[in-house]
């Protein structure tokens, strides 16, 4: 587990195809992402909150839809705030 605040930035390596840097790099020249860490950055996060999403679907099957509409306003805001669970 990582220490510290969960709003500080953690630097990490990723290695990637080159056809996919290529698509980035074409995303950053459209103005799209300033750099390559921003594009790893949202598609990271997009990626946390997609699969926080499908498991809250999951516990919805036994929730009333106020309960779901509560699971993820508190999932957004986990997200937002960098709270995850291990």
């Amino acid at each position: 587990m990582l220490m510290g605040s969960v709003n500080a930035e953690h630097p990490i390596s990723v290695r990637l195809p080159g056809y996919v840097v290529k698509k980035i790099d074409e995303l950053i020249e459209r103005k799209e992402f300033h750099s390559r860490s921003d594009f790893v950055r949202f598609a990271v996060t997009m990626a946390l909150g997609q699969i926080m999403l499908e498991e809250a679907r999951g516990v919805s099957k036994e929730l009333t839809q106020e309960e779901v509409k509560a699971e993820a306003k508190e999932a957004l805001r986990k997200l937002v705030a960098g709270e995850f669970e291990d």
